[in-house]
């Protein structure tokens, strides 16, 4: 079976359904903001995503916000 790309974008929402994005984009900015990077590594479960048609717009900002800063950290070379 061919893998076949999805009708729509997924939104990652956390991991393991513990870990949400909603509840851990606050820490953007704070000292704790390297558990933001520490957390797909360590966390001992899969990735959690949904189609963005099912996602709320709170989801779906905590997921933007994540994805802003994360870019950033590439760009400036901490990861």
């Amino acid at each position: 079976m061919r893998w076949k790309p999805p009708k729509e974008p997924a939104v990652l929402l956390g991991w393991n359904g513990r870990y949400r994005l909603v509840d851990l984009v606050h820490l953007i900015g704070t000292p704790d903001e390297n558990l933001l990077l520490e957390l797909p590594v360590r966390c001992d479960g899969p990735a959690d995503y949904r189609r963005v048609s099912i996602c709320s717009s709170e989801e779906v900002a905590a997921f933007r916000r994540y994805a802003t800063w994360l870019e950033g950290k590439v760009t400036e070379g901490a990861i």
